[in-house]
C-alpha cells in the first residue's frame, strides 16, 4: 500500500511538543509537505519568552520538500498565518534523501512517507540499497528517511517523527532498530484514534531519538555516569520462523525424520527463561541456516536430503506465508526461509536473553553458542569483549530487575511487556 498522507494539526503539535525548540537551534522539517510541522514549531516559538521576529524564525526553521507544488503550498500556509519574512521562508525543493550529510541540524521533525518496497521504482530502489544501511530486505521508505534524519543530526541532536507503530516489532524493521540503537537512544509511542490512521490504513506512532556523542577512545577514560545498556550492548529480537508448527519439532520427531544433526538446534523461548532453563526441554529447531561472524546464510536443501524431505511436505504452507509473499515471489527457491533471522539470535559465544513478556523480571545468561532464541525473547550482546564484564555486572544487579519492571509496559494481571528501545534505555552502574 502506498501510504502517503497529510498530518493533522493535532499530531504535528504532539510531535513538536516533544523536542526542545529554541531559536538558537537549527530545526528541519524533513519532507515538509504542506508545512504543518513548520507552522506548529513557529507557533510554539512565538508563545515562548523569546518573542522572535519573522527573520529569526525563518533563519531557525527550515523545510525540504521534493514536490514543488507542495513546497509552494507550505510557503502560502506560513505567509497567510505568520506573514512573509524579508527573504521568504526557507523551504528547499529537493529530495531529502540526496541532501549532503555535511548539513547538520539540532532538531528534525516530520512525517516520512510510509511506502512499501514494491511501491518504490526499481532504479530508485537500487540507489537506496547502495546508499543506506536500512535499505535491505523488505524495507519501507520510511526506514530510509529515519536513517537520513539521524545522519543529518548533530551529536546530542534530537528527532521526532511519525512512523508506523509496527517498526517497534516487525522483522522488516529490524535493521532500522539496530541502526537507531547503534547511534543513540530512542522510544516509540503509539498514537491512537487519529484521522491520519484512517487515511493511511496504518497505526501511527511517534519516534523520539537522541543522537549519541561520538565515542572517544580510550573507553576506560570515559566516566560511566549516566550510561545505559545501549552504550555497552546491542539488543535484538529473537528469530521468527513464521511457521513454528513446522520448524519446531520434538527431539523424537527429529530422530524419526532423520533430520541432519547440523540443522537441529536447541531453542530458548521466553517462557523458558523464568524457569532458568537454557533450552526448552524437548523442543528442537529445524534450522536451515549457517551463522558466521555476525552473518547468516540460508543453506541449500540439496545438501540435506532428510531435512529437504521433511520441509517439502509443508512446502505449500511455507510458500504462502503472507509476510514472505514478496520475498518468495522474487526468490522462489527460498520458500523454506524464516521471516526474520537476526544473527545473534542464532548463535553467539555469550548472550543475555530476556523474555518479551514477563510477570517477574528475569534473564538468562546463554553460553551455548548453538542455541537459538525465538522471538518471544530479546538477545542482549556486548558490543565488544571489553564490554562483557560490565554487561554481566549490570544484569546481575538488583537495579536491572527494578528498571526492567518499571520501564516496561503493564499488560494487566501483573504481566509486563518490554521492547528493544526500553531495554537499551535501562541505566547501568
Amino acid at each position: 500500500m502506498n501510504r502517503d498522507a497529510s498530518t493533522t494539526d493535532r499530531l504535528a503539535r504532539a510531535v513538536v511538543g516533544k523536542v526542545s525548540l529554541s531559536l538558537r537551534k537549527r530545526t528541519l522539517d524533513i519532507g515538509c509537505g504542506d508545512g504543518v510541522f513548520m507552522a506548529a514549531a513557529i507557533r510554539r516559538l512565538r508563545r515562548s519568552k523569546q518573542c522572535p521576529s519573522l527573520a529569526e524564525l525563518a533563519a531557525s526553521i527550515e523545510g525540504i520538500e521534493i514536490q514543488p507544488q507542495r513546497a509552494a503550498e507550505a510557503r502560502r500556509r506560513l505567509e497567510q498565518e505568520f506573514g512573509r519574512p524579508l527573504r521568504g521562508w526557507n523551504i528547499a525543493v529537493s529530495d531529502a534523501l540526496t541532501v549532503s550529510d555535511a548539513e547538520s541540524y539540532d532538531i528534525i521533525v516530520g512525517n516520512p512517507p510510509f511506502r512499501r518496497l514494491h511501491h518504490v521504482e526499481e532504479n530508485y530502489r537500487r540507489f537506496l540499497r547502495s546508499h543506506f544501511q536500512t535499505a535491505q530486505g523488505m524495507f519501507d521508505l520510511c526506514h530510509v528517511f529515519v536513517e537520513k534524519a539521524v545522519r543529518l543530526l548533530k551529536p546530542r541532536g534530537e528527532l521526532c517523527l511519525i512512523v508506523p507503530a509496527g517498526i517497534e516489532m516487525q522483522p522488516a524493521a529490524r535493521r532500522l532498530r539496530e541502526y537507531l540503537s547503534q547511534n543513540g537512544q530512542y522510544s516509540i509511542r503509539p498514537v491512537n484514534g487519529t484521522a491520519f490512521e484512517q487515511a493511511v490504513g496504518a497505526y501511527p506512532a511517534i519516534l523520539h531519538f537522541r543522537k549519541r556523542r561520538p565515542r572517544q577512545p580510550p573507553r576506560d577514560s570515559l566516566s560511566p555516569q549516566g550510561s545505559t545498556l545501549g552504550d555497552i550492548a546491542t539488543v535484538s529480537a529473537g528469530l521468527a520462523t513464521g511457521a513454528n508448527g513446522i520448524f519446531l519439532v520434538t527431539a523424537q520427531e527429529a530422530r524419526e525424520n532423520r533430520i541432519e544433526r547440523q540443522l537441529v538446534r536447541l531453542v530458548v523461548r521466553g517462557r523458558d527463561i523464568a524457569h532458568a532453563r537454557e533450552a526448552a526441554p524437548d523442543i528442537r529447531l529445524v534450522c536451515p541456516y549457517r551463522s558466521s561472524s555476525g552473518r547468516v546464510q540460508l543453506l541449500p536443501l540439496s545438501h540435506f536430503p532428510a531435512a529437504s524431505r521433511y520441509l517439502t511436505l509443508s512446502r505449500h504452507e511455507l510458500s504462502t506465508r503472507p509476510r514472505l509473499a514478496n520475498t518468495i515471489r522474487a526468490r522462489p527457491d527460498s520458500w523454506y526461509r524464516y521471516i526474520d533471522c537476526p544473527p545473534w539470535a542464532l548463535a553467539g559465544a555469550l548472550r543475555v536473553v530476556v523474555p518479551d513478556v514477563f510477570k517477574q523480571p528475569s534473564y538468562l545468561i546463554l553460553r551455548s553458542p548453538r542455541t537459538a532464541v525465538l522471538n518471544s525473547a530479546f538477545v542482549i550482546r556486548p558490543r565488544s569483549a571489553a564490554d562483557t564484564p560490565r554487561l554481566l555486572r549490570a544484569v546481575k544487579s538488583p537495579r536491572f530487575a527494578r528498571a526492567l519492571e518499571t520501564r516496561s509496559r503493564p499488560l494487566g494481571s501483573g504481566y509486563h511487556r518490554t521492547s528493544c528501545a526500553e531495554l537499551m534505555a535501562i541505566p547501568i552502574p
